[in-house]
C-alpha cells in the first residue's frame, strides 16, 4: 500500500501468451477471451466426424467461390488514396468462373424447385456458422441444418455431374422444413 503523498504503482497484466502488455501493441498476442471465441470451419469439423464426403466438401468450396464471385461488385470498397484504380473487376472472367456461376445458379434453381431453403446452407458454408447455431437461429429441431446441408451438397454434386457417393449419415429424402 502506498504511503500518503506517494503515487500508486500501476499493475500491468499479461496476455494469454504470457507477454507483458507494455511495449509494441502489435507484438501482443490474442487475449484468452479471443482464443476462446475462435472456432474451426464447420466444414472441417463435419468432415472429421465423417458427415461430409470429399465431393461434398468440394461442392461447398465451389459454392463459396461462386458466391464470392457473384458478390464482388456489391461489396463495400474502401478508397485508398495512394492507389490508382483503373476500374474493372477483381477477377478475370474465365471459363472456370462462368462454369462456377452457372452451376451455382442451377443449384439454386433446383433447390427452389424442390422447395428447399438455401439460407441455412449459405449460413453454414459461407458465414461459417455451426449447424447448432443455424438450428437455434431458425428454431428447428436439432440436426435439421445438418440434414439439409447434406441434401443440398448432394444436389450440387448432381447438378455438377459428379459421381454419386454415400455419406455415413443418411439424410432423409425430404428433410423437415427449415424456415
Amino acid at each position: 500500500m502506498a504511503k500518503p503523498g506517494q503515487r500508486k504503482r500501476r499493475v500491468i497484466g499479461t496476455t494469454a501468451t504470457g507477454r507483458s502488455q507494455r511495449g509494441d501493441p502489435a507484438r501482443r498476442g490474442p487475449t484468452r477471451q479471443t482464443i476462446a471465441k475462435l472456432k474451426p470451419d464447420p466444414l472441417w469439423a463435419l468432415t472429421r466426424r465423417g458427415t461430409l464426403s470429399g465431393e461434398q466438401v468440394q461442392a461447398a468450396w465451389d459454392i463459396r467461390a461462386a458466391f464470392e464471385i457473384i458478390t464482388v461488385p456489391v461489396r463495400l470498397r474502401v478508397s485508398a488514396l495512394e492507389k490508382i484504380d483503373c476500374g474493372g473487376l477483381d477477377y478475370m472472367e474465365t471459363r472456370r468462373v462462368r462454369r462456377l456461376v452457372a452451376r451455382y445458379n442451377d443449384w439454386v434453381e433446383n433447390m427452389t424447385r424442390q422447395r428447399l431453403p438455401t439460407g441455412p446452407v449459405l449460413d453454414i458454408v459461407i458465414e461459417g456458422r455451426s449447424c447448432r447455431d443455424v438450428d437455434h437461429a431458425r428454431r428447428v429441431r436439432k440436426g435439421c441444418a445438418r440434414e439439409l446441408l447434406c441434401v443440398a451438397l448432394n444436389l450440387y454434386c448432381a447438378v455438377a455431374g459428379w459421381p454419386r457417393h454415400q455419406t455415413r449419415i443418411q439424410p432423409s429424402d425430404q428433410p423437415q422444413r427449415v424456415r
